[in-house]
């Protein structure tokens, strides 16, 4: 059961930029958003965006309908606080992704691209769902 599918909201049409992170936000204390890290992981979005566009949905869409793509015991969970996210995020479901889609998608966004783990030090070594074996 994925949650925080669409990465904390990096993943969407707005994602969080260096130093605008509001206050009491948790994600500049997470490795994937601090710095060089969430540099890299911002450049990740112009290619994802594009990937989007030949989907013909938003970029938080993509993410979810990618999820749902792996097959029905796949359920993701998106946290929203907006009513326009809500249904943005609902209409998901109706995105159908093509097998090259989804392709362009595993090959450009993994374990191996993104840059930072996702919690802290401290989280990391209460939790064994995390690391995965480097693939090539």
């Amino acid at each position: 059961m994925p949650f925080s599918p669409v990465s904390r909201g990096l993943l969407t049409d707005e994602p969080p930029l260096p130093g605008k992170f509001p206050e009491g936000d948790i994600r500049p204390n997470m490795p994937r958003f601090q710095g060089e890290a969430l540099e890299h992981n911002l450049s990740l979005l112009d290619q994802y965006s594009v990937i989007a566009e030949k989907a013909g949905c938003s970029r938080a869409q993509l993410a979810l309908a990618w999820l749902l793509s792996r097959g029905e015991h796949v359920i993701p969970i998106p946290g929203t606080t907006s009513i326009p996210h809500m249904e943005e995020n609902f209409a998901a479901g109706d995105v159908t992704l093509d097998d090259e889609i989804i392709k362009e998608l595993d090959d450009h966004i993994n374990q191996n691209t993104i840059m930072g783990e996702r919690y802290n030090e401290a989280t990391m070594a209460e939790i064994d769902s995390e690391n995965f074996a480097p693939t090539s």
